[in-house]
């Protein structure tokens, strides 16, 4: 399912629980490797879809750092989104708020209280999912929205 039509759906179905708003304007500066031009703030909610590790350190040749975008500054743990929702690298530098549901398979579950992380890369076998960069085991179901860092 496309981006847009993930978005179209969650919002028509109220899945954003009160968050749908339009794309705001926000200032890109401060750690995001000296981007300071504006850009647009992507805000959506996505549900029940899987999270998976794929190692701590793996990220260091990000989807974002490669193609000129914010990749943060190590200061903030980073995933990589599938590309239903990474809309071609526009959520690099934004973050999510990740919260697991409890649900799943492995020895490192996600964390069933809300957790940031900044994106930074794509997971092409991801679909809706999350692939963290840290070490961990297992498929996790998991919420999460993105939302400015």
């Amino acid at each position: 399912m496309a981006f847009e039509d993930l978005f179209t759906k969650a919002r028509d179905s109220h899945m954003l629980g009160g968050q749908a708003s339009s794309s705001e304007e926000q200032s890109a500066g401060g750690s995001f490797a000296g981007m300071s031009a504006r850009r647009h703030l992507l805000q959506y909610t996505v549900n029940n879809v899987d999270a998976t590790y794929y190692g701590q350190g793996n990220d260091a040749r990000s989807w974002c750092k490669g193609n000129g975008r914010p990749y943060g500054d190590g200061s903030i743990p980073t995933v990589a989104l599938g590309p239903n929702t990474f809309n071609n690298g526009a959520v690099c530098g934004q973050c999510i708020i990740m919260t697991g549901t409890g649900r799943g398979a492995g020895f490192n579950p996600v964390s069933t209280s809300p957790t940031k992380y900044l994106i930074n890369n794509l997971c092409p076998e991801c679909g809706s999912g999350v692939d963290m960069a840290k070490n961990g085991d297992g498929r996790w179901q998991v919420d999460y929205y993105i939302t400015s860092c």
